[in-house]
């Protein structure tokens, strides 16, 4: 008895302490309590005060801009008030002050009742600005953190997304998108796992700012919902790849991952990384494979390396060729070539680069990250060398090299 007693007081504390924490969280006072709003407002502070119901649309929108106004004059809480009144809950209190829909805003001036109903614009900056003129006191701006996704505007939109070397994944949204900002830090991470990938560009585009509006109906670039992703590959900018993303962020993540992938012909992993695939080719691992199991000591090795050799110098001109494949393509000729004059050379590299990789994750080395990739591309790369069952597929790689089947 006393055992439940005991665990149903832990109960309560750990309830009583998330909801004082989540009030602390907060930068805008709850005056729904008629006692609150007569203790706070009308004294000596002025007071922005929002009257709203919690079923409102509008209210759902306003929601997190409010918010942030309230973190803008968190420190200037000695002399400014920001804060709101559930007047669903509390109707006398929104009477008192002739509340007839919602979200009706009020500024309430120090040591007065009387308020002057707010009718502007309701984005963050016209707030800002308004409670600013009235108090006479300055907001505190956060500084801006620079994304790692390009931003795109009616400017920019055709020199990025319109250029045939890139890739681009675009994210069309609006400011006051609440899914915008839940999928947000998705994109932000996504962007980042995509970085150093030259020839792969992941952007956004503000499409409910009036100059990129106009600019979007102007061109035919349709954006009937927010958010909307699209992929504008290198060769197909006329028809852009829809991207549907879930309500699962997660999901969402790694989809969008492989999604961009699949366009931009890279491995990367959610976090960032590359796979065990990045930096292969398929078919020059084919031939990596027949050169591991072939005798050193008779011409077969030695004709495998001219027969890569003058595969990758044919395709290497192709359309579907790059610069990434290219020193891909290279460096598996150089692993043949150092392999013939030392045999230990294919053990002893991979063996060299573990260890690098191994000192960076661990901490002991730091390695930029461009480093670090150019490390993990050439040790799979290595690693297709010693795949034997890689083997067995020797000769139908063969036969399509044969009959000019040429892609890298």
């Amino acid at each position: 008895m006393m055992r439940n007693t005991y665990l149903l007081a832990l109960l309560l504390f750990a309830f009583i302490a998330n909801a004082l924490a989540g009030a602390a969280s907060s930068s805008v006072l709850d005056l729904t309590k008629t006692a609150d709003f007569e203790a706070t407002v009308g004294k000596q502070k002025g007071a922005l005060v929002e009257f709203f119901a919690p079923w409102c649309g509008h209210c759902k929108k306003l929601a997190p801009t409010y918010e942030e106004l309230g973190d803008a004059f968190a420190s200037k809480k000695d002399s400014i008030v920001i804060a709101k009144v559930d007047a669903d809950a509390n109707r006398e209190l929104g009477q008192r002050f002739g509340v007839r829909g919602f979200p009706t805003l009020m500024w309430f001036k120090p040591n007065s009742l009387e308020p002057e109903t707010y009718d502007g614009a309701r984005d963050l900056t016209n707030l800002k600005k308004y409670v600013e003129e009235q108090s006479g006191k300055r907001a505190q701006n956060k500084p801006a953190v620079p994304s790692k996704a390009v931003q795109l505007d009616s400017n920019n939109f055709n020199s990025i997304v319109k250029d045939s070397n890139k890739h681009v994944f675009v994210e069309f949204y609006a400011p006051w998108c609440g899914f915008c900002k839940k999928v947000a830090p998705v994109i932000e991470r996504v962007a980042a796992a995509f970085e150093n990938e030259d020839d792969c560009v992941v952007a956004q585009m503000d499409a409910d700012n009036a100059a990129n509006r106009e600019f979007l109906t102007a061109n035919n670039i349709e954006v009937s919902g927010y958010p909307t992703f699209r992929t504008y590959p290198k060769t197909k900018k006329d028809t852009p790849e829809k991207f549907q993303q879930t309500a699962d962020m997660d999901e969402t993540e790694a989809k969008m991952i492989e999604h961009i992938n699949s366009h931009c012909f890279t491995h990367r992993i959610v976090g960032g990384g590359l796979s065990d695939l990045a930096g292969r080719i398929p078919l020059l691992d084919t031939l990596a494979s027949r050169f591991y199991v072939s005798d050193p000591k008779k011409d077969e090795r030695k004709n495998i390396v001219e027969e890569t050799k003058s595969f990758v110098e044919r395709v290497s001109k192709s359309t579907n060729a790059s610069d990434a494949k290219n020193a891909a393509a290279a460096y598996y000729i150089k692993v043949m070539d150092k392999t013939m004059d030392e045999p230990s050379y294919l053990e002893r590299e991979t063996k060299r680069l573990a260890s690098l990789m191994k000192k960076h994750t661990e901490g002991t080395s730091v390695l930029v990250a461009r480093k670090y990739d150019d490390l993990k591309r050439r040790s799979n790369i290595l690693a297709s060398f010693a795949k034997k069952e890689m083997s067995e597929k020797a000769r139908e790689a063969a036969e399509k090299i044969t009959k000019g089947k040429d892609e890298l």
